[in-house]
Order: C-alpha cells, then structure tokens, then sequence
C-alpha cells in the first residue's frame, strides 16, 4: 500500500473519533482501535492484519449505519477496513461515498485513486469515455476544487475591471471581445463549482462483488452481454431497476446486472433495501 494511503488511513482515525454521536462512539472507537492494530501489522502478519481489518470494518459500518451514512471521515475509515481486508468493492464503495461528501478532501482522494488503481482502467471511473469527455474527466478529478474556484473568481474580476473600464473609454474598443468570453467562462466555471457539490449523481453505483453482466433482468434466460465478468470496486451508473436487477452503464457498453452485487453511491433504497 502506498504511504499516502498509509497516511490517508492515520488521519481518518484521528478525525473519525470526534465525527459522531455518543450512541455510536463505543463501536467506532472499538473498529478505529482494530484498524490501527491491523495497520501496524500488516506487513508482519498479513492473515491477522486482514482478520482484523474485517472486524473493523463491521464495527465502523455499524456505526455509520446510525445515522451518519454519508460522514467523510467515516466513510474514509471505513473504506481503509475493507481495503486492508481485501475487500475492494466495498472499499471503494466507501471511498466514493466520502468524496460525494467532502469533494475537495485531498486525502479522500488520494485513498479512491490507490482503490482504483486495485481495480483497473477497463472499468474505472472514465472507461469507455473519449475524447473531450475524457479530458474534461481527467482534470475535473485532478485540480483542487480551491484552485478552480479562486482562478474563476479573479478572472471573473478582471474581466468586469476591464469592461468597466471600456465604458470609461478608458481602454480600446477590442477590449470588449475577450473580456466578454472571459467573464461568461469564469461565470460558468463559478456557477459549475459551488453547484456541482449539491448535486450528487443518484445514479452512481459501484459493483462490490464479481458478477457477470446480462442482456436482460434473469440469468437464467439472458445471455452474458460482456466479454468479461464486471470485477468488484467497478464504478457503473444505474440506469434503470426492475426485478432485483439494475440496467447499468458499464465502461461504455450497457448490461444487466444482478442486484446484490451493487451498490449506489448514495446509501438511497434500492428495490426496499439500503444499499449499505
């Protein structure tokens, strides 16, 4: 495991001790106190750090479940559980749930890119995705939200200084035409920054367990409609329910998963159950 994992995974258990109410503390502190143990150990005892990081994470997840679903830290912590168990779909399940939380945490990027990294391009986040697409992907998940924000906000003045100034006939008329475009681009780039955090795909899932994909909602009936089965910690968006199974965008193709093997983003009812 990379060091800045190493260290997402020490903060999470410093920030995570004050992140609840008093109904959850005891379980939290016992899961974060078997998730240090399991950490020290990892590299000297593998088996027993994994055991460990298993029963952890049963305990932090109790305590998310709660009433604190979507806490950052929680979800941070709980995501370093399964990842040192080994559980890599819920591992990343849990790391993709603390983003929607606290987007801009750098720490909780920097633990879902080593999870995606356990899980591979031909079914991570941009698969399937080309072109500006893409590139707009890439770099939406790569620059600070900080960055962005405070770049927009001092083009978005400049721009306005400089208009202003054209009405003063203060500057030549050619002015006008750049300092236009770049007051709608920063005003758009604004408004896409403190909106995006607001607005939380619904349709965002992860697959948390191996399973083969369908071209229709029963495997008994449907043929397999992927050349490979969908691996756990694959990041897929639901597109529609029906039967216990989810019609799901899948690195750029469509197929019917089975229910149990996926979870939304946001913990929401699927089908009457929580997907926790």
């Amino acid at each position: 495991m990379r060091l800045r994992t190493m260290l997402a995974m020490i903060a999470a258990t410093l920030v995570c001790r004050g992140a609840f109410g008093m109904a959850d503390r005891d379980g939290l502190a016992s899961g974060l106190a078997l998730l240090d143990e399991a950490a020290r150990m990892r590299s000297a005892e593998p088996t027993r750090a994994s055991h460990l990081a298993s029963d952890a994470a049963v305990l932090i997840g109790s305590a998310l479940d709660g009433g604190s679903a979507m806490n950052p830290a929680g979800q941070r912590a709980l995501g370093n559980a399964y990842l040192l168990s080994g559980d890599i779909g819920r591992a990343l399940l849990a790391f993709k749930r603390a983003e929607s939380a606290d987007p801009g945490d750098p720490l909780v990027r920097a633990s879902l890119e080593h999870a995606r990294s356990r899980v591979g391009l031909e079914f991570g986040p941009n698969a399937g995705t080309t072109g500006w697409r893409s590139v707009v992907n890439h770099w939406s998940g790569g620059v600070p939200r900080g960055v962005v924000f405070y770049g927009c906000v001092g083009v978005l003045a400049l721009a306005c200084w400089a208009l202003a100034l054209r009405v003063l006939s203060v500057v030549p008329r050619w002015v006008v035409v750049p300092a236009g475009v770049a007051l709608v681009v920063s005003a758009c780039g604004l408004g896409l920054v403190l909106v995006e955090p607001l607005v939380v795909r619904s349709d965002a899932a992860v697959v948390i367990s191996e399973t083969t994909g369908r071209t229709g909602p029963q495997a008994e009936v449907y043929p397999t409609a992927l050349d490979r089965p969908v691996p756990a910690g694959a990041e897929v968006r639901v597109l529609e329910a029906r039967d216990g199974w989810f019609l799901c965008a899948v690195g750029g193709q469509q197929a019917w998963l089975a229910g149990e093997a996926v979870r939304r983003v946001r913990p929401i009812d699927q089908d009457g159950t929580t997907g926790g």
